[in-house]
């Protein structure tokens, strides 16, 4: 058996109707009744939850500094720390690199890459796209 490490994130939510001269006022009003605890969410505020595989970025900020002679290599193996498997993540690397197509959310949810994976894929293609790797 291995371990694996999920995160829970829980997405609270509540509309606070609160009196000022204009919109900036409203929203430090409420920052600062929130920051005084005069605003708590809690359990009856619950608007969503999803669970993700964790992702240790300290590992990728190491292979962003690293360096390689092909920027796709690194981009894989980023790929591939954030759980996309070895070979959809090589394939993915190699189509950023192509000409002939173009790596978006619409191509990962086609080679059937999990929902919760693409979101963070997509932050790293377009790095790739504008030379940052």
């Amino acid at each position: 058996m291995e371990t694996f490490v999920i995160e829970v994130q829980e997405i609270l939510s509540r509309k606070i109707g609160v009196e000022a001269e204009n919109l900036e006022g409203a929203i430090s009003k409420v920052k600062e009744d929130y920051r005084k605890e005069e605003i708590v969410l809690d359990s009856d505020d619950f608007l969503e939850v999803d669970f993700y595989p964790y992702i240790d970025h300290s590992r990728i900020d190491d292979i962003l500094q690293m360096k390689y002679e092909d920027p796709r290599t690194k981009l894989s193996e980023i790929l591939c720390l954030i759980g996309i498997p070895k070979e959809k993540s090589n394939l993915i690397a190699t189509e950023a690199g192509s000409t002939q197509c173009i790596v978006n959310e619409e191509y990962l949810f086609e080679l059937k890459i999990k929902s919760y994976f693409i979101k963070e894929a997509i932050k790293y293609i377009d790095m790739f796209y504008k030379g940052e790797l």
